[in-house]
């Protein structure tokens, strides 16, 4: 149970800083050409008003990724709390019963050698 809790915080983690990372990236990448843009006569505003939508749009996917995240890293300890209170105890290891002869092993039929007619030799 300890190693699914560990792999349930890893995968947790790396969706969480990787959503982080990937939103880090869009909103850098996409600011240069925003202020080229905004840089033009006339387009400021306009272009202003697209990058707060884009930022707006890019922030609001990555929070819904990182919450939805959450949720499922709160729904499995929920669920393996229960797993584990409704588990039976771990019994004593058993002594394996002992493993049954291998068979002798047996060597595949011996296939006798074909004799080849004579008339087929000289057809060829």
């Amino acid at each position: 149970m300890k190693r699914l809790r560990g792999l349930k915080a890893l995968v947790h983690d790396v969706v969480d800083k990787g959503s982080q990372a990937v939103e880090r990236v869009q909103l850098d990448t996409a600011k240069l050409p925003f202020d080229i843009v905004e840089r033009m006569p006339g387009l400021k505003v306009p272009a202003s008003g697209v990058r707060r939508i884009y930022n707006a749009g890019v922030s609001n996917v990555h929070g819904m990724i990182r919450l939805v995240n959450d949720v499922t890293s709160e729904s499995l300890d929920v669920l393996l709390d229960v797993v584990a209170k409704n588990a039976p105890p771990a019994a004593a290891p058993e002594a394996e019963p002992a493993a049954a002869p291998e068979p002798a092993a047996v060597p595949p039929p011996e296939r006798p050698a074909r004799a080849r007619s004579s008339s087929k030799k000289e057809a060829r």
